[in-house]
């Protein structure tokens, strides 16, 4: 391969990670190269199993993200005060990690006050694109 130095790759964007992820394999490199995603695709979060290429991915996904737009909009139509951090307000969202992850970043100094979840647990909200966090009022 022409990169032999990569061993870890963070994909900003889901809808490339399966393309990322077979390339990685027709290179030969399935075991030495880990994936960290973003978005929670339901399609990369079942790659998170342990020993798999997966091994992190942030809980955001367009459908939570228009679900949150919605009802941050709604509120704010209401004349409902939303509390925000200079200005803005964000999507409250958590890392999700499989055990063998989070026992690994743990063991180098991940913070306690991380909200994480495993790919399990982020499942039902990823599918049904719950928004199980409401704007602070």
């Amino acid at each position: 391969t022409q990169y032999p130095e990569i061993d870890a790759v963070s994909i900003w964007n889901d809808g490339i990670t399966a393309a990322v992820a077979t390339a990685i394999k027709n290179a030969g490199r399935d075991k030495e190269i880990v994936i960290i995603g973003s978005d929670a695709d339901t399609t990369t979060i079942k790659m998170m199993e342990p020993g798999g290429m997966m091994v992190g991915n942030v809980m955001t996904g367009l459908a939570r993200i228009g679900a949150w737009n919605i009802k941050v909009g709604a509120a704010l139509a209401r004349g409902i005060e939303i509390k925000t951090d200079n200005g803005m307000v964000y999507l409250p969202t958590a890392l999700i990690l499989n055990q063998t992850t989070f026992d690994q970043a743990k063991a180098n100094g991940f913070k306690d006050e991380i909200k994480w979840v495993t790919p399990a647990d982020s499942m039902s909200t990823i599918e049904n694109a719950v928004v199980d966090w409401q704007p602070e009022v």
